[in-house]
């Protein structure tokens, strides 16, 4: 990642080849498109359309050339020039519509619109997207982009859909998680605690590893909680803060906190009341005498 130094020596190495017209013809499209990269790794982007130009003048059937176009339009997108990455998108489609890469120069471009908040436009990129492409290995994220889309366009009954769908097809796909997420929220905002606890509770029975694990395991709790369901969420608090090791301290002491508001709750149906308080009042202090001096100790003594 030393950009400065490689871009020096690519340039070197340019210059070394400049006697040697054989090595030079071979050396320098690729030189040049890793002078590109190096650019771009820098954030240097005139030096990037330089070399892009100059693949694309002397060079315009080479594999490195359509690659550059890409390059060079991910790197505008990622500097937050949109327009500008959406033109030499659009230029990639006009020189090289046969090539490979086109995919993802198309799914870039639905992407754009979404970063603009454009969502019905990015909804009918994706649309046209995975009608040309849907067999392509990026399709996962166009689903799940798509759903997205569908979601922030207020198409939630759509959204729901395309999300449960995304588990069930791409379960082993790294935005799964995510999407079981997103079908969680959609019955928390609705107040459907049942539906809503089942579903954060797939995401770290299904992804463990997932770093949305103990997150959602608290909002399992929560749910419970919304639905009166008091005994089922003590379990999802005191597991997260019965030393489970991916549990950040900031969550175990809300899911301590939420604990003993759910021993609050339960009524003598369930346990004995009177030692569900006193036991409330021991999670409780145990919050407040780990940090006395923050909010959430002041809260805990309002409790007790």
């Amino acid at each position: 990642n030393d950009f400065a130094g490689a871009l020096q020596n690519y340039h070197g190495a340019f210059a070394a080849a400049s006697d040697l017209p054989r090595t030079k013809e071979a050396l320098t499209p690729q030189a040049l498109y890793q002078m590109l990269r190096a650019s771009l790794g820098s954030t240097n982007l005139a030096v990037a359309t330089e070399a892009m130009g100059k693949i694309l003048q002397s060079y315009p059937n080479h594999p490195v050339t359509d690659r550059s176009v890409l390059l060079v339009g991910q790197g505008l997108t990622d500097l937050g020039k949109p327009d500008k990455a959406r033109a030499e998108f659009a230029r990639f489609v006009e020189l090289f519509p046969e090539s490979p890469l086109r995919p993802e120069v198309e799914l870039a471009i639905a992407q754009i619109h979404g970063q603009k908040a454009e969502w019905l436009a990015a909804i009918t990129n994706y649309d046209a997207w995975l009608e040309h492409f849907g067999t392509n290995p990026l399709r996962p994220r166009a689903e799940f982009n798509r759903a997205w889309a569908n979601f922030q366009a207020g198409n939630e009954t759509n959204a729901l859909k395309l999300f449960t769908n995304f588990v069930a097809q791409f379960a082993t796909n790294e935005l799964a998680p995510q999407a079981q997420w997103w079908v969680a929220d959609h019955y928390y905002g609705q107040n459907d605690f049942p539906n809503s606890e089942k579903n954060y509770k797939l995401v770290f029975q299904n992804w463990p590893a997932s770093e949305l694990a103990p997150e959602a395991c608290m909002m399992s709790g929560r749910a419970a909680v919304g639905g009166q369901n008091y005994a089922g969420a003590i379990e999802y608090f005191t597991n997260l803060t019965g030393g489970r090791l991916d549990c950040s301290p900031k969550l175990k002491s809300q899911a301590l906190f939420a604990y003993g508001g759910a021993l609050t709750l339960l009524d003598s149906r369930d346990t004995n009341r009177y030692a569900n308080l006193e036991l409330a009042i021991q999670v409780f202090g145990t919050i407040h005498s780990s940090n006395p001096t923050n909010e959430q100790s002041a809260l805990a003594l309002g409790e007790i």
